[in-house]
């Protein structure tokens, strides 16, 4: 319903929720402003399924409506430690539109073909049970991934299915909403923004720069009108006057994209074993082989190949059907 009232849940700040009311309809701008009141700054990011809010795309205003923003969402909110670089990935809105279409065709994941079922037809035409639906996306969940990627391998797929979309086709209750919404933020959040929780006062927290190990909580500097500084892997105190060494001995200084790259699994990509995780040799952003081959494109644009790494210039891949696999990345450019 157009202009109905509804409220939004913010968490991430001082480890609170906070609560407003808004119309559906209302500008993200005024979601951005009221946050900003109540916080007292205006270096934030809000975060909603694992979409970061943005109040102009393409030059157009967003609405609550255009990111699936409903009753009682749960929203997360971090803090840039210093201004904003501008480096991090957009993400345009998604709308879901029109009514739900229904196939006899087989279920992709349980094969069921009980033509007196009738299953989902997805937006990139594969079908799947209701329930399959909910148990596939709460797999991934709870695998540590927000992207729900289609599962079909005849043909092999790979579309991304987004949550405003899962929620309506899967028919997902309000606890379920909940659950969903929470951690599609919560592993955004940690995985591809990288944010930490102060260790002060628990806000969420961002650095711009990702090159950064001396950091300054601008909620802390806030409220205490004095700053609060701490190592940006470790989370202890910072003890010294050097902008790279904390001085807590325990300190390894090893960015946590590093650690999921290690001990992430080989796994066989069309006969080659390979690493089950890259890092894109573009951006850094993490990316999880789950099905398909192994040319990869990236949320940032960039096109690469999975297992040498090899980027594509002006779309077009630069090995063949074969190449030589590219060792565990320990560097990598980026955020």
């Amino acid at each position: 319903m157009e202009g109905q009232t509804i409220q939004v849940f913010v968490k991430g700040y001082l480890g609170k929720t906070l609560k407003f009311f808004l119309k559906k309809d209302s500008p993200v701008s005024e979601l951005f402003r009221n946050v900003s009141n109540t916080i007292g700054t205006n270096d934030i990011k809000i975060i909603y399924a694992a979409k970061q809010l943005r109040s102009i795309v393409n030059g157009n205003a967003t609405i609550l409506k255009d990111y699936g923003i409903d009753d009682k969402a749960i929203l997360f909110g971090c803090i840039m430690m210093t201004e904003d670089d501008g480096s991090s990935v957009e993400e345009k809105p998604i709308s879901l539109n029109g009514v739900i279409e229904f196939t006899n065709s087989p279920d992709m994941l349980t094969l069921d073909d009980d033509q007196s079922m009738s299953r989902i037809k997805m937006p990139c035409g594969h079908a799947i049970g209701q329930e399959s639906l909910k148990e596939y996306c709460r797999r991934m969940l709870d695998d540590g991934k927000f992207e729900f990627v289609c599962p079909s391998s005849d043909p092999c797929c790979g579309e991304i299915w987004d949550y405003s979309t899962v929620r309506k086709l899967a028919v997902l209750t309000k606890e379920e909403q909940n659950y969903f919404e929470e951690k599609l933020s919560e592993i955004f959040l940690k995985v591809t923004l990288r944010t930490k929780d102060c260790p002060n006062c628990s806000s969420l927290s961002l650095r711009p720069n990702g090159n950064n190990f001396r950091v300054i909580c601008m909620i802390c500097q806030l409220g205490q009108r004095h700053p609060y500084e701490f190592c940006w892997y470790c989370l202890g105190a910072w003890s010294t006057s050097d902008n790279t060494d904390c001085g807590n001995s325990t300190c390894d200084a090893i960015d946590l994209r590093l650690r999921y790259l290690k001990s992430a699994g080989i796994k066989d990509i069309n006969g080659v074993k390979c690493p089950s995780m890259r890092a894109c040799p573009a951006c850094g952003y993490l990316i999880e082989h789950t099905e398909g081959c192994k040319q990869m494109s990236c949320r940032c644009g960039q096109k690469f190949c999975f297992v040498c790494l090899k980027l594509a210039i002006n779309g077009n891949f630069q090995c063949g059907a074969t190449c030589n696999v590219a060792p565990v990345q320990h560097k990598f450019d980026g955020n």
